[in-house]
């Protein structure tokens, strides 16, 4: 017979199989299979740095300061630092996964941004300045004016606190008179 590696002899009946040949490029499945494996191995790398990189006193007194933190924006400011520092020293431990550290450190921020702001609703109405209180100097001389004129003529001034039924924007509704109907004559 041949010797491994040679074409076998016309009367052997593996003649028929031709024999493997080695692939050049890898196969559509294999580099699929491959990308899972390094996303994996990268994923490893991120999430052991990250773990020794939170065994650091500052940084675990960081998150502690972050859930303490009285207001929402206090808070967010807290672990805005937390990832600041958490991204820099994750690069210091492991270098090779830098991108992966600045594409995380990024989607964090994005996480605790406050992208939409409620307008607060107060609990009672504002303060309305007080004409008394604060009179401007042409005022007071128009008030001390009519004042003098309504002293003078011996009338008192009137105080209007509410506004005339005549003047409101919409009149009360008028009673219809009951009027009996009047016997029919079936």
């Amino acid at each position: 017979m041949g010797s491994p590696g040679q074409n076998p002899p016309p009367s052997d009946p593996n003649a028929l199989i031709p024999p493997a040949a080695e692939p050049e490029q890898p196969s559509p499945v294999n580099a699929a299979a491959n990308e899972e494996k390094e996303r994996q191995d990268q994923k490893t790398k991120y999430y052991t740095a990250k773990v020794k990189a939170d065994q650091q006193e500052d940084l675990a007194s960081l998150l502690t300061r972050s859930d303490k933190a009285k207001t929402d924006e206090g808070k967010r400011q807290i672990l805005r630092e937390y990832y600041d520092l958490l991204a820099k020293r994750m690069k210091k431990i492991d270098p090779s996964i830098s991108d992966w550290i600045d594409t995380m450190h990024a989607a964090y921020l994005r996480r605790i941004e406050q992208v939409r702001v409620e307008p607060s609703i107060p609990l009672s109405l504002p303060p309305v300045p007080d004409a008394a209180a604060s009179p401007s100097p042409e005022k007071s001389e128009k008030t001390e004016k009519v004042k003098s004129s309504a002293e003078a003529s011996g009338t008192p001034r009137k105080k209007r606190s509410h506004p005339s039924p005549e003047a409101s924007p919409s009149p009360a509704p008028q009673k219809k008179s009951a009027k009996k109907p009047a016997p029919s004559d079936d």
